[in-house]
């Protein structure tokens, strides 16, 4: 019974690292989403602006749409350009 009792908390031990490993992870996604998503709405106002653009649907508030009014490639080509400054948190 000893040997079991060893294993389940080596065992335990090893799920609470991956859990927080996991956690770890999730936060340096949740806060880089964030990041490529503020500098996408700086991207859309200023092509907004550039382009006498007055309104902009998202790809999910659009019921039928026409290519010569897709910004979608301006967009990721703006984003390509810019040097985002992606941080990985370490906790």
């Amino acid at each position: 019974m000893n040997k079991i009792s060893e294993f389940n908390k080596i065992t335990e031990s090893f799920q609470s690292k991956i859990d927080k490993y996991n956690i770890n992870i999730q936060n340096n996604l949740d806060q880089n989403e964030q990041l490529i998503l503020n500098e996408i709405s700086t991207i859309v106002q200023e092509i907004a602006q550039n382009q006498n653009l007055l309104l902009i649907f998202s790809d999910k508030q659009y019921y039928i749409s026409s290519l010569d009014i897709d910004i979608s490639d301006s967009i990721i080509n703006e984003l390509n350009k810019r040097n985002l400054n992606l941080k990985l948190l370490d906790n």
